[in-house]
């Protein structure tokens, strides 16, 4: 693959990337008045269960060591609104968040981008020093001179493959 394809490639991958970001985040804010119609409908249970919770404070206080049937069946009720209460509130917020796009697929692919730039550009540097090297007469791997013994790095014993013999 050449270098001219390469740099084409991560380019439009980035652009790509871009435009997906870009598409998520406009999906995401077209549920900016559902969210307000979901905070509504929340604030509203919300409410319902902080009167209930009140009421039932109120009527514990009042009947305090009161255990007649009537008494005990009031205060079951009081405590099933309450609970009826809470599981609306948590409804409401399953479905208002489960709506949202997942952030993460941006931040994922943002992530792959620049690790495969990175990577890329790491390549090249070495596949470069390595060339440098190579022209030069030097050992590939840590840059040795090898006009004196061609066949064999003394440094760190690689052997020598095509450096410019003299």
């Amino acid at each position: 693959m050449s270098r001219r394809f390469r740099v084409w490639l991560l380019i439009s991958l980035w652009l790509l990337t871009g435009v997906f970001c870009t598409v998520q985040y406009v999906r995401m804010s077209k549920y900016t008045a559902a969210d307000r119609v979901f905070q509504d409908k929340f604030d509203a249970a919300q409410q319902r269960v902080n009167h209930d919770m009140q009421r039932r404070r109120d009527f514990a206080a009042a009947h305090a060591g009161d255990y007649s049937p009537q008494t005990l069946q009031e205060e079951s009720r009081l405590r099933q609104q309450v609970s009826g209460g809470i599981a609306e509130m948590q409804q409401i917020s399953a479905a208002r968040f489960g709506r949202r796009r997942p952030v993460w697929a941006m931040f994922l692919s943002q992530g792959m981008i620049w690790t495969i730039l990175g990577t890329q550009w790491y390549w090249g540097w070495q596949n470069r020093r390595q060339r440098r090297r190579k022209a030069r007469g030097l050992c590939v791997a840590c840059g040795y001179d090898l006009r004196a013994t061609p066949r064999r790095c003394p440094e760190c014993g690689k052997e020598a493959d095509g450096a410019a013999e003299v």
